[in-house]
């Protein structure tokens, strides 16, 4: 079994939201703020009350609540942030795309925290990645199925 957490923060949600509870500590706390992996299964409150004499609580968010100007001021002291470069990322390992596998293995094991980023080596040339600036693949934050891809240089024009 995987160790016990005090508080579990679930950006995904979907079908598998209610197996995260299991994880929980006595008094443990589980947020909900997103759920772009869907709606929890229907069974979702049985499988909460059936924890109850270990005392879980149950927090939802959505971003949809804060006040449309107030989330523009967020997001404009982000983007502010950002074009700062005080922004960081939380980078667990950085593996050769060739690795993918044992990326997601780690993951699903819950031994990530961050994420994991996949240099494909072999692309490099082809967008103008130099070591300074070279070309990632993202796996992460996450569960299976929830990955983001993105690269950090852009495709050469011919």
């Amino acid at each position: 079994m995987r160790e016990a957490q005090d508080v579990v923060l679930d950006i995904v949600g979907g079908p598998r939201l209610p197996d995260f509870l299991d994880r929980l500590n006595p008094n443990g706390r589980y947020v909900a703020v997103g759920i772009v992996g869907g709606q929890p299964p229907a069974d979702f409150g049985t499988r909460l009350l059936a924890n109850f004499r270990r005392s879980p609580s149950f927090a939802a968010f959505s971003a949809d609540t804060v006040p449309g100007p107030d989330r523009q001021a967020v997001r404009a002291a982000q983007s502010a942030d950002a074009a700062r470069g005080d922004l960081r990322t939380a980078v667990h390992e950085v593996l050769p795309l060739h690795q993918a596998a044992l990326a997601h293995r780690e993951m699903d094991a819950g031994r990530v925290f961050g994420s994991i980023v996949l240099v494909p080596r072999a692309r490099r040339r082809r967008y103008g990645a130099s070591p300074d600036r070279p070309v990632r693949v993202v796996i992460g934050p996450g569960r299976r199925g929830a990955c983001a891809r993105r690269r950090t240089a852009r495709p050469r024009r011919r």
